[in-house]
């Protein structure tokens, strides 16, 4: 579990100052292992967290909810041990972190439970609101083999929109951005799924390591309220950055979700399905 290195603050922190609301959620259960090029090893998804906290440390006018998926490995081989870690922050301070159980029949289920419970008073309404997911490629229909630790559970792009969907409440219905730090993450599949569930959207439509949209430049964007303007900012700025450290071809796109839904539903019905049932766990590929 990767800790936080600071004391919590207060949760009575007055709510009035809060501008953003933003939901992180990192998968680390897989291999997220990769070696710079002077052969030092990374560990992707706790840079990823690290770059996280940092952000939210930064973001005074921000709450930040950041969730950590992790391997669900048992204690001595036989007691179950919780598989996720919850950081909750507000104010640039951190008010709260738990490890939790993730839900095995519904995708992020639990981590709905915990945005509900501890966000602020202030409505999803009043706020701009953003969502960003740090994982492999989520496969375009549900197939076993994603979580390392959870080989028979099944996901696919549809479980990801959907709770998604479930942290937003009712008047809100959608995000105002949302981050897809995935491989093929501008499919028209992957952009049907996630329309309803946000306006604007910021993904890759090939290779794209988890770690190429780096969680730390949220900060100077802060001060974004529209979506569309948002994702085309961190775009730009993650681009940047990878300019002068990769050198493989590597395409960022900001989607205005309410405008491309209607033609990526149309092209998603268009492709044959994937009707394969072989799983992920083999075919995880990410940028180097």
């Amino acid at each position: 579990m990767v800790q936080v290195a600071e004391r919590e603050g207060n949760a009575e922190e007055p709510s009035e100052t809060i501008r953003q609301r933003v939901v992180v959620v990192v998968h680390g259960d897989a291999s997220y292992l990769y070696h710079g090029r002077d052969g030092t090893a990374h560990q992707a998804d706790e840079e990823t967290l690290r770059e996280g906290f940092a952000a939210a440390r930064e973001m005074e006018g921000a709450e930040v909810l950041v969730f950590h998926q992790r391997s669900a490995n048992r204690l001595l081989g036989l007691v179950p041990r919780d598989d996720g870690t919850f950081y909750h922050f507000r104010g640039g301070r951190l008010q709260h972190q738990t490890t939790y159980d993730q839900n095995r029949d519904q995708t992020l289920a639990a981590e709905a439970a915990l945005v509900r419970a501890h966000r602020g008073p202030t409505p999803d309404s009043s706020l701009f609101t953003a969502a960003l997911y740090y994982g492999h490629a989520v496969p375009e229909r549900p197939r076993p083999g994603y979580h390392r630790s959870r080989t028979d559970v099944r996901f696919g792009i549809d479980h990801l929109a959907r709770g998604f969907g479930r942290m937003t409440e009712p008047d809100s219905a959608a995000f105002d951005a949302f981050v897809l730090s995935t491989c093929d993450g501008g499919t028209p599949s992957r952009i049907a799924a996630l329309a309803p569930h946000a306006h604007s959207l910021l993904a890759a439509p090939g290779d794209l390591h988890l770690s190429f949209i780096d969680a730390d430049l949220l900060p100077a964007i802060a001060d974004a309220t529209e979506g569309g303007g948002w994702t085309q900012r961190l775009a730009q700025r993650a681009f940047d950055r990878l300019v002068g450290r990769v050198t493989t071809a590597v395409t960022l796109a900001a989607y205005d979700l309410d405008r491309a839904a209607p033609a990526a539903r149309r092209m998603a019905q268009q492709v044959v399905p994937d009707t394969s049932t072989a799983t992920t766990g083999g075919r995880h590929v990410d940028c180097r």
